[in-house]
């Protein structure tokens, strides 16, 4: 009986990890030139990541649905774009400000 409950366990486990595979990756630039510290966010949620030295940012193992991405920097208007992000996918989401 013990080991059945180990399998589901184990079925929900990868089951789950299965539905949260996706992920959102970006460049930040201003006229053409990749900003570093820039901070993106997923509108709703508590995630929030920022550009690295070259303007790149990446959000990983989400879950698909839809999303509102937001992009704030000091001295430029806040950006936000809906996106749909599927399961499986690396969707490219690029901002220019």
């Amino acid at each position: 009986m013990k080991n059945k409950y180990s399998l589901l366990l184990l079925l929900f486990s990868i089951f789950v990890y299965a539905q949260e595979n996706a992920a959102i990756t970006g460049r930040i630039t201003a006229s053409k030139i990749g900003l570093k510290q820039i901070e993106i966010q997923l509108i709703g949620t508590l995630l929030k990541t920022e550009t690295d030295s070259l303007g790149y940012y990446k959000f990983e193992n989400l879950a698909p649905g839809n999303f509102k991405i937001q992009v704030a920097a000091f001295g430029f208007d806040t950006n936000r774009k809906n996106i749909i992000l599927k399961n499986n996918t690396n969707l490219v989401v690029n901002f220019e400000l």
